[in-house]
């Protein structure tokens, strides 16, 4: 199956499971699953879930590096 078949297919069911198709968790990745297969869905969902922990560690060392500006200003 062609990537813009399966994304137009994907985006339809979505539709017409009453999901929003502009949203992936909990809307176009039911419909992705169904069609796709679960394996790839959960990929994107654990490269979320590392993209959001590597962003809260730079958040953190930001907010610490500050902490430590401040202390020695």
């Amino acid at each position: 199956m062609e990537n813009s078949l399966a994304t137009a297919e994907v985006f339809d069911l979505a539709c017409c499971m009453g999901k929003n198709p502009n949203i992936w968790f909990h809307n176009v990745e039911i419909a992705a699953s169904n069609i796709i297969g679960r394996e790839t869905v959960q990929y994107v969902s654990n490269i979320y879930k590392y993209y959001i922990a590597y962003r809260m560690i730079v958040e953190q060392s930001e907010k610490k590096q500050k902490l430590m500006k401040g202390k020695s200003g």
